[in-house]
This record gives structure tokens, C-alpha cells and sequence, in this order.
């Protein structure tokens, strides 16, 4: 498994997967996924996919959110797709090293949606457990978040802010 930053080139193969992995609601995923890509920061590779024979077996898209008054120090990874069709592909590895490269850009922290009971070995928490706060009117039931520590940019201070694509 080859695991490397989106490229224009990729666009149409990543909307295939998206759509398969999302079924039904796919075409509405496949949208907000351009939106989210025009609002990150240029600067950073935050796109990422997993080939395997020259396929494009998953897609992991982070996206910086604003906190308080520092920018960057946290990302968002939404939308995750997988071919659902390749059973044998490992998809928990290739998470782990997106996550991984977004640690390497500088990025604090991670959150995105899922059980803590599948991610806490990773080092995932309930967002409500971590002492963060986020704006008024977001659930975070789901929400999980990785502490990367002192190591990687600066704590968040002040509300964590979700794209406003994030809240239609």
C-alpha cells in the first residue's frame, strides 16, 4: 500500500469511492468534500490516498479547524471512504498513517467521528471527556479527538469552530 497526497488526478477516482462507500447519500458527501478541500489551507497536504496496483483503495480528507485564536493546531478528518468491495484491505493502517502525516504538519490534534471503543487503542477520546469546547450548538456525541501534546503546535484555546459547510 502506497499512501501519498491527493492530486487533482485523483478527483474522479476519489468521487467513485466516496459514492460507493456512502451509497445514497453519496452525491451530498462528494460536495462537501469540494467545499471542505476550497477551505483548507493551501499550504498543507491534507488529502491523503491509499493505492494498492495502482488503485485507489481509501481517501482520508482532513480539514484545519479554527479555534479560538489559533489557526491550524487542530484538523478534522471528514470524509473518510473505502472500497468496500476489498475486504483484505487494512484500512485502520492507512488511518493511522494520515494521521500520522497530519502529526508530522504540526497538527496537535485530530478529531473525527466514531466509537471510542474502536479507537481509544489509538489514543482517542470522547471530545466531551477532553475539557475542549466547542460552539454552541454542536453534538459531540461522537466526536473524538487525539492530544498529540506538547510536541506538536499549540493547545486550542477558546471554541473549536466547525467548518459552516459542516453545519447545514
Amino acid at each position: 500500500m502506497q499512501i501519498r497526497c491527493e492530486t487533482a488526478n485523483d478527483r474522479g477516482r476519489v468521487a467513485t469511492l466516496i459514492a460507493r462507500t456512502y451509497g445514497a447519500q453519496g452525491a451530498h458527501v462528494i460536495e462537501l468534500t469540494g467545499r471542505l478541500r476550497a477551505e483548507s489551507s493551501p499550504k498543507n497536504e491534507l488529502g491523503f490516498v491509499a493505492e494498492v496496483e495502482s488503485e485507489v483503495e481509501a481517501y482520508a480528507l482532513f480539514t484545519p479547524l479554527q479555534a479560538g485564536s489559533s489557526d491550524h493546531s487542530a484538523a478534522l478528518l471528514a470524509p473518510f471512504a473505502v472500497n468496500i468491495q476489498n475486504t483484505d484491505f487494512d484500512a485502520q493502517s492507512f488511518v493511522r498513517s494520515a494521521i500520522d502525516k497530519v502529526k508530522e504538519q504540526g497538527f496537535r490534534y485530530v478529531f473525527l467521528l466514531g466509537l471510542p471503543q474502536e479507537l481509544e487503542e489509538d489514543g482517542f477520546l470522547p471530545a466531551e471527556e477532553s475539557g475542549l469546547s466547542f460552539e454552541k450548538g454542536v453534538e459531540t456525541g461522537h466526536i473524538l479527538v487525539r492530544d498529540f501534546g506538547d510536541k506538536c503546535g499549540a493547545s486550542i484555546e477558546g471554541e473549536i469552530q466547525l467548518p459552516a459547510c459542516l453545519k447545514e
